[in-house]
């Protein structure tokens, strides 16, 4: 993490809005927190509730926040009869994109379920979800948007064996019921959400500074693309391996 962000969670990780079990850190910005793998620019606080706008509010606006309107707001409020604040907010300060998320989605919501939050550090009210949790809700973002910081993340995720590709599968058969396979969805990837996306950025300390230092933001997006397809295989030839070694074990114990 930069120390623009640590400084910034520094400020608020005692706030009393976040004493409570119902709002906690994910995101990018937690996986990094965990893994120091990439530079990230934005904090990402959940809510297990729908959410308490005006709290939230006198929060962000306390530490000099601006807030960004939904451009969906009017949408939403017609589809669905309600406020998109009771679901999304976000808010620039410092520099830095603050958003408080409710998840409608199933899927997020049983993800949320294990998430056992946990002090960002000891005595902070800010909590931050487990690591498996984190990684959950990246497979599922990576599978409703086309980011190369979610496929990067992704890639990294798999890399280091933190997600059985099982679960992979499972994320993704929920999140979409079309017949297309996993490598065939990603591969079609294209880099329309990542235009204007300069999120994906590395310090000289991280392991691919020098990979994506000099890439475009779309070079950066194929390479990250190209990453994570390169750890799908892997991982689902191992898996592969792993079922025929059990397959002919099983077989020499029965005969």
């Amino acid at each position: 993490m930069t120390k623009e962000i640590e400084t910034f969670i520094d400020s608020i990780k005692n706030h009393p809005i976040f004493d409570t079990p119902t709002l906690f850190f994910i995101g990018g910005t937690a996986l990094a927190h965990y893994l120091r793998h990439r530079v990230s620019y934005d904090i990402d606080i959940v809510s297990t509730q729908k959410l308490p706008v005006a709290q939230i509010k006198a929060f962000a606006f306390s530490l000099g926040a601006r807030h960004i309107k939904d451009k969906n707001a009017s949408a939403f409020s017609i589809n669905t009869g309600e406020e998109i604040e009771n679901y999304h907010l976000k808010f620039m300060v410092q520099g830095i994109k603050l958003e408080f998320s409710y998840f409608r989605n199933p899927i997020g919501h049983a993800i949320l379920q294990r998430a056992h939050p946990t002090p960002i550090e000891e005595g902070a009210t800010l909590k931050i979800a487990t690591l498996e949790t984190i990684v959950a809700l990246k497979i599922f973002a990576l599978f409703n948007r086309q980011k190369s910081r979610d496929l990067f993340d992704g890639a990294i995720i798999l890399e280091k064996n933190l997600i059985d590709i099982a679960e992979v599968e499972r994320i993704y058969s929920f999140a979409h019921s079309q017949s297309t396979s996993i490598r065939d969805y990603i591969d079609a990837f294209k880099a329309l959400d990542d235009e204007g996306d300069n999120s994906l950025d590395f310090l000289p300390q991280h392991l691919h500074y020098k990979t994506f230092a000099k890439k475009s933001q779309n070079e950066r997006f194929v390479h990250a693309r190209e990453m994570f397809l390169t750890q799908y295989d892997l991982k689902q030839k191992e898996s592969l391996d792993a079922r025929k070694k059990m397959a002919i074990k099983n077989k020499k114990r029965d005969i």
